[in-house]
């Protein structure tokens, strides 16, 4: 099996170098708080600890979500080779050891690669918290590395990846449609099902909590209890990968009504994303997910430390921004571009077809830009809906404490950034595919 995986990863090396720029953030980032962590320790530096910590924590919780879009695009590349081998014998469990194994090795490669460079990353993180926060709170520290952190660093990411691989390939693999593709029946599974229930419970038992809130008039028993819009953020996110890309071929419909589809690009565009579900999911969902998390988390940050009248609160806000949520608004933003990279590679072969009857490159490159801007339209519907239930219950809670609320940046402004550097990215790297064989 492994002379197999070796084998097959020589063969498929071009599609996985998409997965680089993912799996590089991801190991600068685990290097950087294992190193941080490591010192910290060693000095009896508490407060630098738990910083360092909660990059490794959530980075690492959000690269296992994230795996799953790219696991979908590459077998979705690679289906053609998976069928064959599952009417040749192959097992479900066999090829999902095959994935993983090759994502495995490329995740060795490049986080050895990326633990050097995470060691000079982990002083300059440390440095621009201390000059947010002062030296009271974040005492100098000196960083250092030792062989545990060292081997730790270079295996973190590729045992998170591998797992992840191996979970995702191998539920994937169950469609009927991946490996046998003429059963064409669609149903809904048990599993599916309790996955969609206990979501909807849990998201109703959160409102239900925070509502509860207007009963009583103790101040810190409201900001205690406002404190579960943070784990209702986690909801929505879970939300938005259950149904995507259902929600977004709707949308897409829809839009298809509003817009004129006598215009080519327009129109190529939606049929484009409607002809490739596998990659419309792992880019919406990406990119969904973190401007949703941006969004709610500045609105209730932000407007919560106002609330409670905190001192250097807008400097609170920034720090906890950074701390929690730096790594994985980096690793989903990484994650579109390995996605991107990785459909491009994929679209060889359709822009050749195109050009040979007659469309030219700048026709295509402008039939990407316009796939970009609905990318970007969908992302910003369903974001503002989930971001619209933050946004009220943030209101709520702060007229339960005699406030109205002051900022709502957090609304707008992250959906805005996000949306334009996937539209830059996007346009970029499928223009250097459309334009590099002129």
């Amino acid at each position: 099996m492994l002379k197999l995986i070796i084998y097959q990863f020589q063969y498929s090396k071009r599609q996985w170098l998409g997965t680089i720029p993912l799996l590089f953030v991801s190991s600068l980032i685990v290097g950087t708080s294992l190193f941080g962590i490591a010192s910290a320790i060693k000095t009896a530096n508490i407060n630098a600890s738990q910083l360092f910590q909660m990059l490794i924590v959530f980075g690492g919780t959000t690269l296992f979500f994230l795996i799953s879009n790219n696991i979908r695009l590459l077998i979705d590349i690679f289906k053609k080779d998976y069928q064959l081998w599952a009417t040749l014998g192959a097992s479900r469990t066999q090829l999902s050891l095959l994935v993983s194994g090759q994502f495995y090795l490329m995740a060795v490669i490049v986080s050895s690669i990326g633990t050097i460079l995470s060691f000079i990353m982990a002083d300059s993180y440390y440095k621009f918290l201390q000059n947010l926060l002062g030296r009271d709170e974040l005492p100098d520290l000196v960083i250092t590395a030792n062989i545990q952190s060292i081997l730790l660093s270079v295996f973190i990411v590729p045992t998170i990846v591998g797992i992840g691989a191996y979970f995702y390939s191998s539920r994937i693999l169950k469609i009927p449609s991946i490996l046998k593709p003429k059963k064409k029946k669609r149903k809904v599974t048990v599993t599916g099902f309790i996955n969609i229930s206990v979501r909807l419970i849990l998201w109703l038992l959160c409102i239900g909590l925070i509502v509860s809130a207007g009963f009583s008039r103790n101040k810190e028993i409201i900001s205690t209890q406002s404190s579960i819009i943070l784990f209702l953020l986690i909801i929505h996110i879970l939300i938005i990968q259950s149904l995507s890309p259902s929600i977004q071929v709707f949308l897409i419909k829809f839009l298809m009504r509003i817009f004129p589809t006598e215009n080519y690009v327009i129109n190529t565009g939606f049929w484009n994303l409607l002809s490739n579900p596998s990659y419309l999911k792992s880019i919406q969902t990406s990119m969904s997910m973190g401007v949703t998390l941006i969004s709610g988390f500045i609105l209730y940050t932000q407007n919560m430390y106002s609330f409670m009248n905190t001192a250097n609160g807008v400097l609170e806000a920034r720090a906890s921004f950074i701390a929690y949520l730096s790594a994985p608004i980096i690793l989903i933003i990484t994650s579109s571009i390995s996605l991107t990279i990785l459909s491009s590679n994929k679209d060889i072969e359709d822009i050749k077809q195109l050009k040979t009857l007659g469309v030219s490159s700048s026709q295509l490159f402008k039939i990407r830009i316009g796939e970009a801007i609905i990318h970007s339209v969908l992302i910003l519907l369903v974001s503002v809906i989930f971001n619209l239930i933050i946004l009220i219950l943030v209101s709520f809670i702060g007229q339960l404490l005699g406030q109205s609320v002051v900022d709502i940046s957090g609304f707008w402004q992250p959906s805005l950034i996000v949306i334009s550097l996937l539209v830059i990215f996007y346009s970029i790297t499928k223009g250097f595919y459309i334009f590099r064989d002129r």
